[in-house]
C-alpha cells in the first residue's frame, strides 16, 4: 500500500523517494534491493515504459510436482523436545543479558536511573548508549535515530 500511495504521487520515484516512503514500514535488514527493483518496475509498467510480465513461468514440460521434501535428521528430537536449543544450554557462571527498550518509539530519553538496576542482586553490569564507543546514531536513509 505504501508503494501504492508513492507511485500514485510520484510516477518515477529514485531510490531515494523509495527509501524514504518505505521508511516506517518495511525492515531495513534486507537492504531493500529487491523492493526497490520490484517499485521500479512496478513505475515503469504504470508510465506504459514495458509490459506486465506474466504471472505464469515458462515451462518446458508439465509438472509433476514442485519440490520434493528432505528427511529432517534430527525430527525426532525436535517433536518429542530431547533437541537442544540455545536457550535450554546452562554453565556454571554463565551471564544472563536482558534489554529493557523504550515504551514509546522515537522517545527522546532525557537520563536513565541505572541505580535500581544495579542494586537488583547478581547483577554483573548495567549498560546504556553512553557504554557503546563511537557513534551511537543510526537510521534508515538519514543517521538520524539514537542508540
Amino acid at each position: 500500500m505504501t508503494a501504492a500511495a508513492l507511485l500514485e504521487e510520484n510516477s518515477d520515484p529514485d531510490e531515494h523517494d523509495i527509501k524514504v516512503a518505505l521508511k516506517d514500514t518495511y525492515c531495513r535488514c534486507t537492504g531493500y534491493t529487491s523492493v526497490i527493483n520490484a517499485i521500479r518496475s512496478a513505475a515503469a509498467v504504470k508510465r506504459g515504459e514495458m509490459p506486465l510480465p506474466p504471472n505464469e513461468p515458462e515451462v518446458s514440460e508439465p509438472l509433476k510436482h514442485i519440490s520434493v521434501s528432505e528427511p529432517v535428521q534430527d525430527i525426532e528430537d525436535r517433536v518429542t523436545g530431547r533437541a537442544k536449543y540455545t536457550d535450554d544450554y546452562v554453565f556454571e557462571g554463565m551471564l544472563f543479558g536482558r534489554t529493557l527498550r523504550a515504551r514509546y518509539p522515537h522517545a527522546r530519553i532525557l537520563r536513565i536511573d541505572t541505580s535500581a538496576a544495579k542494586a537488583l542482586p547478581g547483577v554483573r553490569a548495567v549498560l546504556t548508549a553512553d557504554d557503546v564507543p563511537g557513534e551511537n546514531i543510526h537510521g534508515l536513509v538519514y543517521l538520524d535515530w539514537d542508540v
